[in-house]
């Protein structure tokens, strides 16, 4: 008798993560556990950039604030306030000025007379090249006139005029000295606020006319308001002191510091980071030096950070992904031999043999297997044999409990029966028909001796 069938499940199995996906788990896992300090690293990169630029911009704002003594400050500031006061009347938008205004009032503290229309031209487009932000398009005549209203005022104010160029040239060479010193430092500025919040000082700060941009950037002017809802305006209602940065966000993971939304300033200068220090009041008004910085560094170093970022990823998963299928492959190819041995057991080819493949450990499983299955079927051929000899249930007997050799004695029935005249009606009948007579004498007689546990 043949191996019974297992029965059919029910219901089919739930499906399970599969060797590929398993293992390219665990690899992907691993793998990014690895990549995880590398990450890191790039992950801090801008935190250390903005560090750098707001250490060295402390330096430089504590470095103008005490550059400028109280008593110029106080003068600036009124000034400003003053030169407010008059565009306002003439209908001028202090908010929206003229870029014209910026460049002519740096231009006349530069230099003692304006240059030539061509020589104004050739270092406005050379600006304009890497500065588009602010000018469209310069209007020569515009520029002198502006001029000339400068002249006008800061005559009206002996000595402002001296202190206004003394106190640029010392800002400018700080702006130059940091840029060589290699961080993009773009101005260097005063911005002048009266400490309360009524208009236009609640959404506003002033302009000092202090600073060290270039007049072709059209840099801020004595009188001019710049829109702000920065912490920056917030200090002049609290009048605190002290050093001011961009907000941003940390976070600390694994003892490295990951610095996230970092907000920068934009205007129509450009985009900025700054750093300011805040000064007491002088002559009532409250100034803060402001440093920016360009974001043209921090965004390249963000950009390179992504770049780096995305390709670690990338690597990381066509790594764990190569892996994954090599070492899957090498698993999942003896399973399936190994499924397909049993099936053939199933269907009783117990000549099946199944080819050595994957791992050693798998290679010897199979061989195992093997032996096992070409002994199954060594046993089943012999079950058969001695089921056709001695009967179902002592083939079950002896194929369960084996032959004894020397013989058993035991008690028993033996019934003969024979054909009466069988040699004389066999010799004139063919052997088919022989046989097919026996056959039938036998398929009535086995049940019943069968049935008697013969």
């Amino acid at each position: 008798m043949s191996p019974a069938a297992p029965p059919a499940s029910p219901t089919p199995p739930r499906r399970a993560l599969g060797v590929y996906g398993a293992i390219f788990l665990a690899l992907v896992t691993v793998c990014a556990a690895a990549a995880l300090p590398a990450v890191l690293v790039l992950a801090s990169l801008p935190g250390h950039q903005v560090r750098w630029l707001q250490d060295r911009g402390k330096s430089v704002a504590g470095s103008a604030a005490a550059a400028v003594p109280d008593a110029d400050r106080a003068a600036a500031n009124a000034f400003a306030a003053a030169t407010l006061a008059k565009l306002t009347r003439a209908g001028a938008k202090a908010d929206a000025p003229d870029p014209h205004l910026g460049a002519a009032f740096a231009l006349l503290l530069d230099r003692p007379a304006l240059p030539d229309n061509a020589t104004l031209q050739r270092e406005f487009d050379a600006a304009a090249a890497d500065r588009p932000e602010t000018f469209t398009q310069l209007d020569v005549a515009a520029l002198r006139r502006h001029h000339a209203f400068w002249q006008r005022e800061l005559a009206a104010h002996p000595g402002l005029l001296e202190r206004y160029r003394r106190h640029r040239r010392t800002l400018v060479a700080m702006r130059v000295h940091a840029v060589e010193a290699g961080f993009d430092v773009d101005d260097v500025y005063f911005f002048a606020a009266p400490g309360h919040a009524r208009p236009p000082y609640d959404t506003h700060l002033l302009f000092a006319g202090l600073n060290s941009g270039q007049w072709a950037a059209a840099p801020g002017y004595p009188g001019q308001l710049y829109k702000s809802d920065s912490e920056w305006r917030s200090t002049f209602m609290k009048r605190a002191r002290g050093y001011l940065l961009d907000v941003t966000r940390e976070l600390h993971i694994l003892g490295v510091s990951v610095m996230y939304d970092m907000e920068f300033d934009t205007d129509a200068w450009g985009t900025w980071m700054s750093v300011g220090y805040a000064l007491p009041a002088a002559g009532g008004f409250y100034n803060i030096v402001g440093v920016d910085f360009r974001s043209k560094a921090m965004a390249a170093l963000i950009h390179r950070l992504q770049v780096g970022l995305a390709t670690v990823a990338l690597l990381v998963v066509l790594l764990a992904l190569g892996i994954a299928a090599w070492i899957a492959r090498r698993i999942a190819e003896p399973i399936r031999a190994l499924s397909a041995g049993a099936a053939a057991a199933m269907d009783e080819r117990y000549d099946h043999t199944v080819a050595a493949t994957g791992f050693g450990e798998f290679r010897s499983l199979i061989d195992v297997f093997n032996r096992m299955l070409g002994w199954v079927g060594e046993r089943v051929k012999l079950h058969d044999a001695l089921r056709k000899v001695l009967g179902e249930d002592l083939a079950e007997t002896v194929a369960q409990q084996g032959l004894s050799l020397g013989g058993e004695e035991l008690r028993c029935t033996v019934m003969f029966t024979d054909f009466a005249g069988f040699s004389t009606i066999s010799r004139h009948m063919a052997a088919a028909d022989v046989v097919a007579a026996l056959n039938d004498y036998f398929s009535v007689l086995v049940p019943i001796v069968q049935e008697h546990g013969g």
